[in-house]
């Protein structure tokens, strides 16, 4: 009787007409059979059904026939691995989304870019009289779908665009920077981005790009062939994108690798307003910390924007030379992705390696274009903490310097990342000289930076003399909070100390805390007067020897020229 209501449920959770292996155990043998569900409830079982399956579907994992997604040695680049772009790649979507690069513009005659660019279908006329593959709508100097942009067959050229004092854009192609109309590349940095979200992919050709195809590019050019523009020309980009929403192109994300020191309300003010996408930031190359130094539009963390640091190949800060690396921020740079030796598409059909924030911006851009062809229903807010959250975890690497310690992973973005997380505003501290018997306390931010909700089970010291307060044990933080661990070291004894503050969380994770601290005496020279100085008595000392000095000196001289007369 057993079996056969184990059949009857087997065959309602599968339903009718379904093939079915049946992994069963008769007189200490395994055994294999297929069945149909139809018959199953029919059959006699004289032996133990261990396992009830359906015939799963199985294809070869799919990794891109691009030859520079290979390195020397043939394996797939760091930065492909890092992300996890091959196994995200394996993942059924369907579908196309529309981002914008606002940058230099893209060079749309590139055979590993054209066929994954927006189009303009307003300014075609089906004709390219001259054969060189631009279709003459686009180059004929007409607004020809009457959008207020001329040529815009590829998205604009912001530099030969200005607002006039009623609010209204004008086209002067007498502008500085204003050589052609639309989007052309005159620099190369739009179209190394460009690649990186959007490449064609398995194509035979080049670089493969994250979102496989899936993509069209819309390019907006407000920096001049030297990497250079102003927030007016950005401005006037950010206008066509919200011409182009209204139009109905369904734009999910825009790629801002670009940035300055300066702080503009307007700025701000026009990114809120796409409030219907992601805005993803580069973080900067100066090393410097966005959360106090300004750094826009990065800086300005706004609820439908992502600001993205540079990492390298071992998920550390990247470096750039001796002088220049990655900017961070423990509040404002969210997340961190490949930004070290990237390889891309180039202008005059080239592929070259670039570094920078820059490179690792368009990883998250497109990571956005994965998320939103997995489920076009989620919101900007579900979008930007799922991206930010799914990322691998670094504590040891990038707490203090990263919002959530997390450097980008597309697959654990697109399936269910169960993982807990932490991150730290410091992951170690030194007291410096606190006298015997007396006190020094720091306290320790601790952010839940993964899906699910941190749990904390213990905190604990390695040593007495380094002791912990906290309000994180017991209790479930959710992701983006934060809770607190104060920890104070009370030296017993002269010397120096170390210990570690042991955080366990989840399911047998921990991270440390380095922690030091030197115990001295009240009395002594260190904390009287510090080190190297000299002691009002040693002064003393000083200024009676050198009296002495002069004494016999002067006796010595008297002594003989006071014998000569």
């Amino acid at each position: 009787m057993r079996y056969v209501i184990a059949v009857l449920l087997l065959v309602f959770s599968f339903g009718f007409g379904e093939d079915l292996l049946v992994l069963s155990k008769k007189n200490g043998r395994l055994m294999l059979k297929k069945v149909n569900s139809t018959a199953l409830t029919g059959m006699q079982f004289d032996e133990d059904i261990v396992y009830v399956e359906p015939v799963y579907r199985i294809k070869k994992a799919v990794d891109p026939n691009d030859p520079l997604y290979l390195d020397g040695l043939s394996n797939p680049q760091w930065w492909w691995v890092n992300i996890d772009a091959p196994r995200s790649w394996n993942i059924n979507l369907t579908g196309t989304v529309y981002i914008v690069v606002l940058d230099t513009g893209v060079d749309y005659n590139h055979p590993d870019l054209k066929d994954n660019l927006w189009v303009n279908q307003g300014e075609l006329s089906g004709v390219d009289a001259n054969n060189n593959g631009i279709d003459d709508g686009c180059e004929n100097g007409v607004d020809d779908d009457g959008n207020g942009y001329v040529d815009d067959c590829y998205g604009i050229n912001a530099l030969c665009y200005s607002y006039d004092n009623n609010g209204s854009i004008v086209y002067n192609p007498s502008n500085a920077g204003c050589n052609r109309p639309d989007a052309f590349d005159e620099d190369g940095h739009g179209t190394h981005v460009s690649g990186i979200i959007g490449a064609v992919t398995n194509n035979g050709y080049g670089v493969p790009g994250v979102l496989w195809n899936k993509v069209k590019i819309i390019p907006c050019k407000f920096l001049d062939s030297s990497g250079n523009g102003t927030t007016e020309g950005e401005f006037i980009c950010l206008d066509y994108i919200k011409d182009l929403i209204v139009k109905g192109v369904n734009i999910v994300a825009v790629n801002a690798s670009y940035g300055g020191p300066y702080d503009s309300d307007i700025e701000k003010t026009k990114i809120s307003e796409l409030s219907s996408l992601v805005f993803v930031s580069a973080a900067g190359n100066n090393g410097d910390n966005v959360d106090v130094v300004n750094f826009s539009p990065c800086m300005y963390d706004l609820p439908n924007q992502i600001c993205v640091g540079a990492s390298d190949d071992s998920n550390k800060r990247a470096s750039f030379s001796l002088s220049l690396s990655s900017n961070y921020g423990f509040q404002k740079v969210k997340i961190f992705a490949p930004g070290l030796g990237i390889q891309s598409t180039y202008p005059q059909d080239s592929f070259v390696y670039a570094s920078g924030s820059s490179q690792a911006t368009p990883f998250v851009t497109g990571a956005v274009g994965l998320l939103y062809l997995s489920n076009p229903d989620m919101t900007v807010s579900q979008i930007k903490e799922r991206v930010i959250y799914s990322g691998s975890n670094y504590p040891y690497n990038f707490s203090g310097i990263s919002f959530s310690c997390n450097v980008l992973n597309l697959y654990s973005m697109l399936v269910n990342d169960n993982s807990q997380k932490i991150c730290l505003d410091k992951i170690s501290y030194n007291f410096g000289q606190v006298n015997v018997g007396e006190s020094s306390s720091v306290s320790f931010t601790v952010r839940s930076t993964g899906l699910q909700p941190l749990s904390v089970s213990s905190v604990e010291s390695s040593s007495y003399l380094f002791s912990v307060s906290e309000n994180c044990t017991g209790r479930t933080v959710n992701s983006g909070d934060v809770c607190s661990i104060n920890v104070s070291f009370v030296p017993d004894r002269e010397g120096s100390f170390a210990g570690n503050i042991v955080i366990s969380y989840g399911n047998n994770n921990s991270v440390e805390i380095s922690v030091q601290g030197e115990g001295v005496s009240v009395n002594s020279p260190s904390s009287s007067g510090g080190s190297g100085g000299c002691t009002a008595g040693s002064v003393a000392g000083l200024h009676l020897y050198l009296i002495l000095i002069a004494v016999f000196a002067l006796r010595a001289v008297k002594e003989r020229y006071g014998a000569s007369n």
